[in-house]
């Protein structure tokens, strides 16, 4: 656990690189000041200072395609809101994987290169997770998978200035879900990524209420008696 605030040098910025399997948690009641890149090359690196309290103050890079590489939140808000995050894996093996872990954050842009996983675990109604992004990008040949998303309680949401998710919605696969993901408005800043249904599944929708309407008309008519 690192509880220290890490700050610029008088020749200019300076970053910070994770290396090896371990973990590695940033915590701390201080502002982290320092406004170089982050590199998560390896193992998990999990953001803990106070809420509001900026952790990573620069650009963050994950994975290198050389093993299983997390950032996982463990408060809310721990980036600068100008930051730009990139997720980089390949496999199952060699996975990149931004964790929310049930808390809330906002920054610029957030690039998939390759295939890498957005995971919303340990979210409820009661403590819903948020990610707000400027933008999201996803190259061709790149794959988003989205884990641990429950309706009414994870929200992705990306400006609405975006030109950029109507054409990547196809590359954005929600676990557990079929059919592609859809974008819709969520208020006058932000729309919300959200799974759409495959028409198999609105098939069976409409014949469960079917179904129910049918039984509903073969009950028994009540006998009032006189």
């Amino acid at each position: 656990t690192l509880n220290a605030s890490l700050t610029n040098n008088a020749g200019g910025s300076v970053g910070l690189t994770k290396a090896g399997p371990g973990n590695l948690t940033i915590a701390g009641t201080t502002a982290n000041t320092f406004t170089g890149n982050t590199s998560i090359n390896s193992g998990t690196v999990t953001l803990a200072k106070t809420d509001g309290i900026t952790a990573l103050g620069g650009n963050i890079s994950v994975g290198d395609n050389s093993g299983l590489t997390t950032l996982q939140m463990g408060a809310n808000q721990q980036f600068a809101t100008t930051a730009n995050v990139t997720l980089t894996g390949a496999d199952s093996n060699n996975q990149a994987t931004f964790a929310l872990q049930g808390y809330t954050e906002t920054f610029a842009t957030l690039t998939i290169n390759g295939n890498a996983v957005l995971d919303f675990g340990n979210s409820s109604t009661c403590t819903p997770a948020y990610l707000y992004l400027d933008d999201l990008l996803i190259p061709a040949g790149g794959t988003l998978l989205i884990k641990n998303w429950i309706e009414f309680s994870d929200f992705l949401l990306v400006r609405n200035t975006s030109t950029n998710v109507p054409t990547i919605l196809g590359q954005i696969v929600f676990d557990g879900y079929g059919g592609q993901a859809g974008w819709t408005p969520y208020d006058s800043n932000y729309s919300q990524i959200t799974p759409i249904p495959e028409p198999a599944t609105y098939g069976a929708l409409f014949l469960a209420a079917g179904l129910a309407l049918v039984a509903f008309r073969r009950r028994p008519a009540r006998v009032v008696k006189s």
